[in-house]
């Protein structure tokens, strides 16, 4: 049974590798079939093999075989198939052997070499029992209906003989099923065709023949073609017939495309990771530069008033723009954990686009830049996500004003027809080449022109867009020429939904009664909201673990309870548990850096009246204080 050949198996390998294909060709044959090491120690008994023994696989594993074999024959019988083993060649061998009923057997040994990198390190045998005609005619070395049935039964590799002249000689059911040519086919053609045109080039097919010639084996991975043309990626080795005159080569080969494209993707997934996380390093340290020099500009007390404004203005347009890449992050992971649900309803699409819009003027790359929208007047209706097709629309722009010059031109356009809305968002940006059109899409990838960011953006759009029933396309003329991206969406019906109730409207500053408890471990974070709240009048007190929360709760009473999940000691769960028992009229807030789905269901559970995820608003935070309190928000 040939190898899989390759210069680095090492015994180990062989042995792993062979007995998982043996398995599969030989474990169901009715011959008897075995695997041994050099020494003669079988590793591997086929089911035929113990019908013929009469003993269970474990006993005869090792040299547990040759408890069948006469005591006085024993140690020749060993010998004989050591010194055949150390020959390299296959061999025949025949022995008495006495099952375990005590019946003796006369058995013919077929024993075929699997060669590694530094000669045989496996032997593969096959025996069948010999009566009074069968002995006549028990298969030989050079018996050649026997090796053909050998190399037939292959089928996992592709097994041919090749002329000193380069013509295929013989050709095996293995090598048809892997290169697609049939026997009559390719018996006298040169072995060059099944090389690829720039090995044929470089003369690789004469070079593994004249290797082999000089130093007995040759072999490699590479790159073969198929009948149809089609690529395939194998090893294979190469090695002299011996005793042909002219001389004859044996090629082995098999197919490796399954593992060799795994190998491909693991390493370019690999790559990927290490410039994402690379990119990702850079884009934090990019608005963290400028938060730094405000806080040292806003420390020094002859910082005029006008520099200080402006600084705050820098800083908040910075630290959104982390807080935008860490939610692509955490975007991107529930989506590819399938963790995103989304909240359908009535959609006006005009909306969507004038509030993304909205969304971008603080971004650092909008430089006052204006962005016109051209949408119908009337309300464009859709069945989705109103937040999660804003962010759609939001990367989108992003996408396009990191890409476009100061000067350039970005617009977005919402089309319509009978069946879907389509939102185009066209700059005169660097633009695509024409391979990125598609890969721009997946994740962690950026196009040639990039200037940072994760890769992840668009990902999100893509597979957003596509949960909400519609498609995303990129289109562009070339390299410096701009680029459009398409967002299509199934349209709803044309008819607006219920109008909600007015709200009322929140009043500065706002008196909270009783304490607010502040529950954070990290203290400094802890501290600026409390100075925050206290800054409008509010009471407040901190705690920094689970249980000094509990406790400072139990003592307060506190009106509202602001605090974290991820706490030492207990977590903000179980706080919530065990004060709501005791403190029945505690409004408790999540402020935490969790806000999946799964995220915010848990909180509900434990007790948590509200969700919000980290860094928080006072816009977000207070509207919350107002409705919870008496005689706030209705």
């Amino acid at each position: 049974m040939p190898p899989d050949h390759s210069q680095s198996d090492s015994a180990a390998d062989l042995k792993a590798g062979h007995i998982a294909v043996l398995r599969e060709s030989a474990n169901d044959w009715e011959t008897a079939a075995w695997i041994s090491d050099s020494s003669g120690n079988r590793i591997w008994l086929n089911q035929a093999w113990s019908d013929l023994s009469g003993r269970d696989p474990s006993q005869e594993i090792q040299d547990g075989w040759t408890a069948g074999l006469d005591p006085r024959d024993k140690a020749s019988c060993q010998q004989r198939f050591r010194q055949s083993f150390e020959t390299g060649v296959s061999f025949v061998i025949e022995h008495l052997l006495f099952d375990a009923h005590g019946n003796c057997k006369r058995i013919s040994n077929h024993v075929v070499p699997l060669v590694s990198g530094e000669g045989p390190a496996l032997y593969f045998g096959t025996s069948v029992v010999l009566g009074p005609k069968e002995e006549e005619r028990s298969p030989s070395r050079g018996d050649p209906d026997f090796e053909r049935e050998m190399i037939e039964s292959a089928i996992e590799f592709a097994i041919f003989t090749i002329s000193h002249e380069r013509k295929v000689v013989s050709w095996s059911a293995g090598a048809e099923r892997i290169f697609g040519y049939e026997e009559h086919e390719i018996l006298g053609c040169a072995f060059d065709v099944l090389f690829t045109p720039e090995d044929r080039a470089a003369g690789i097919p004469g070079q593994e023949l004249i290797v082999a010639a000089r130093e007995g084996r040759s072999s490699d991975e590479r790159w073969h073609l198929r009948k149809d043309g089609s690529r395939f990626y194998a090893s294979g080795a190469v090695s002299p017939v011996r005793g042909s005159t002219p001389q004859k080569f044996v090629k082995i080969a098999r197919d490796l495309t399954s593992r060799k494209l795994i190998e491909d993707a693991l390493g370019e997934a690999d790559r990927r990771k290490n410039e994402f996380i690379a990119t990702l390093a850079h884009e934090l340290r990019n608005p963290l530069a400028p938060i730094r020099t405000g806080i040292e500009l806003l420390s020094r007390q002859e910082t005029p008033d006008a520099v200080r404004e402006r600084v705050l203005g820098i800083m908040e347009s910075q630290m959104n723009t982390m807080v935008h890449l860490v939610d692509d992050l955490l975007e991107i992971s529930r989506i590819t954990q399938g963790k995103i649900q989304l909240k359908h309803d009535r959609v006006n699409l005009g909306d969507v686009i004038h509030s993304a819009v909205a969304a971008c003027l603080n971004a650092p790359d909008h430089n006052d830049r204006e962005i016109p929208v051209d949408a119908p007047e009337e309300s464009v209706w859709v069945n989705g996500d109103a937040v999660r097709l804003e962010q759609c629309v939001v990367n989108l722009l992003l996408n396009a004003l990191k890409f476009t010059p100061r000067d350039g031109r970005i617009e977005v356009t919402l089309h319509t027809d009978e069946d879907s809305a389509e939102i185009i968002v066209a700059d005169s940006g660097v633009g695509l080449q024409p391979e990125e059109l598609e890969a721009v899409f997946d994740m962690f990838t950026q196009g040639a022109g990039s200037r940072g960011g994760l890769g992840i953006g668009l990902a999100v759009v893509k597979s957003l867009a596509e949960m909400h029933g519609g498609s995303v396309s990129a289109a562009s003329p070339g390299p410096g020429l701009g680029s459009k991206f398409s967002m299509k969406i199934p349209r709803a019906a044309n008819t607006p939904p219920a109008e909600a109730p007015p709200g009322g409207q929140i009043q500065y500053p706002l008196s909270v009664s009783g304490t607010i408890l502040v529950v954070d471990d990290n203290v400094d974070a802890a501290e600026l909201l409390k100075t925050m709240l206290e800054a409008h009048g509010m009471i407040v007190r901190t705690a920094a673990d689970g249980i000094s929360a509990v406790s400072a709760a139990f003592e307060l009473r506190p009106r509202f309870c602001i605090c974290d999940i991820g706490l030492p000691g207990i977590d903000g769960y179980e706080v919530a548990r065990r004060v709501s028992e005791q403190c029945p009229d505690t409004v408790f807030i999540a402020v935490s850096g969790w806000g999946g789905e799964e995220d915010r269901a848990r909180s509900r559970e434990a007790g948590f009246a509200h969700h919000l995820v980290k860094p928080v608003k006072l816009s977000e935070l207070w509207p919350l204080l107002a409705h919870e309190e008496p005689g706030g928000l209705p």
